[in-house]
Formats: C-alpha cells, structure tokens, sequence
C-alpha cells in the first residue's frame, strides 16, 4: 500500500456548496482563507474569488450540502487529496489538463482505480453511499 505524507506538506481544505446543481457554487476553506468558486459544468469555465471571513463563515451556514474535508498536496503536475471524516480513506489523484503520457504517479499513493465520484457528487451522498465508495477504494 501507500504511505501517507506528513499533514504538515498539504494545504487543510473544507467545503461546501451552496448549489451543487450547474452552474456548481462552492464555497472553499484553505488554510484558514475562503474562496468561492462557481463553476459552468458544459464550458469548463470557472469563476473563483476569495471572501472575506466573516463572508466566508456565513457563507458555510447556508450551505445545502455537508463539508468535505481533505488535505491536498501538489507534486508536479498532480494534484492529490486525502479525503478525512466521512470519507476517511479515500485518496483522490488529478491532473486539470492532462498530457498525453501520464507523469509518474508519486510513490507514495497506490492506485486503486479510477474515481468514481468527484466532490460535488460526494457533498450530496447519503451515509450508505459513502460507505460504499470509501469500501471500494479499499
């Protein structure tokens, strides 16, 4: 299996959105900072601006989903997230605009599979749900 790098390496991510439908609106906790982001699924176009914090705070008490927490780290190209609470044990690993030859996958995650669920649909998933795709990471 893989082997965890030390938290220290990530940034610390919470979110949570207040429409998941499209266009997606996502409110985002980095490090102690908000951002928003709205996203146009079809156009691939998206808008992020960062948000003051008592905006921010707010902002999560109207959300209609439950927050996802996760730390992500940046190796290269690759973006990885290591998913906490509900969806401890999932490791997600991405790449925005991927080359045609993959780069190395960092040694230190295992490759299961693809994913079979992005953030969006997550923040919407029933407990039965979660439990089943944190199974099948396994």
């Amino acid at each position: 299996g893989g082997r965890v790098p030390p938290r220290e390496r990530g940034a610390a991510i919470e979110q949570v959105y207040l429409s998941p439908a499209d266009p997606q609106v996502r409110i985002r906790k980095v490090d102690g900072r908000y951002v928003q982001t709205v996203k146009e699924k079809a156009t691939r176009m998206e808008v992020e601006f960062p948000l003051q914090a008592e905006v921010g705070r707010a902002l999560f008490e109207l959300a209609i989903t439950a927050p996802i927490r996760k730390t992500r780290f940046v190796e290269g190209p690759w973006e990885i997230d290591v998913f906490h609470g509900r969806f401890d044990g999932l490791v997600y690993l991405e790449i925005e605009d991927p080359p045609r030859t993959l780069p190395p996958v960092p040694g230190w995650v295992e490759v299961v599979g693809p994913a079979s669920a992005g953030n969006v649909r997550m923040a919407t998933m029933n407990e039965r749900s979660i439990r089943a795709l944190v199974a099948r990471s396994r």
